[in-house]
């Protein structure tokens, strides 16, 4: 019972309710926007010459260096000072 009472209301809010006005776009000024533009393309012109080509395709570098044979490169064993000297 309680339900329909609140199904009653909310269809009737939703009768009241009004869209609102959009809020018309900023008008960006001419002498600023003509500068962002050519920033862009010669950004964009860097970026597709290929200069800027990743060392990595990936954001975390989870493998090994391969060396020349193809195979895992092993990492370097670290001594201590002392049997460095023997």
């Amino acid at each position: 019972m309680g339900s329909d009472i609140a199904a009653g209301l909310t269809a009737q809010h939703r009768k009241q309710k009004t869209p609102r006005a959009k809020r018309p776009a900023a008008k960006i000024d001419p002498k600023y926007l003509k500068p962002a533009r050519e920033l862009r393309a010669r950004w964009l012109e860097h970026v597709n010459s290929g200069a800027l080509i990743l060392p990595t395709p990936g954001k975390y570098e989870v493998a090994r260096a391969l060396g020349k044979s193809g195979l895992a490169v092993p990492p370097e064993p670290k001594l201590l000072p002392c049997a460095q000297a023997a």
